[in-house]
């Protein structure tokens, strides 16, 4: 599995094998008398390592206590049901 997309506390969250997790979370708020949707974008330092598929899933990352990266995730963490889910292309490989 190379990417998956998840939903966590009103946040939407990605992590793909490589890279450190990102996500972004959207609000309404109040803006010269109007409501207006604002989409901040979320980050965290630690790098996923492996994504392993299962009710829920896991996530793997270099964050301790493997590694020593701090992350606001415990490592591993589950992700729950992905609202995406990409796998790895093997037939090129």
């Amino acid at each position: 599995m190379q990417h998956i997309a998840w939903t966590h506390d009103g946040e939407q969250w990605e992590a793909m094998v490589g890279r450190p997790l990102r996500g972004s979370e959207t609000r309404m708020r109040q803006r010269n008398y109007r409501r207006v949707e604002v989409t901040t974008r979320l980050s965290d330092p630690a790098t996923v390592l492996a994504i392993l598929p299962g009710n829920p899933y896991f996530v793997v990352t270099d964050a301790r206590p493997i590694g020593h990266v701090i992350s606001r995730w415990a490592n591993p963490f589950m992700a729950g049901v992905p609202s995406r889910v990409e796998y790895f292309d093997l037939s090129s490989a």
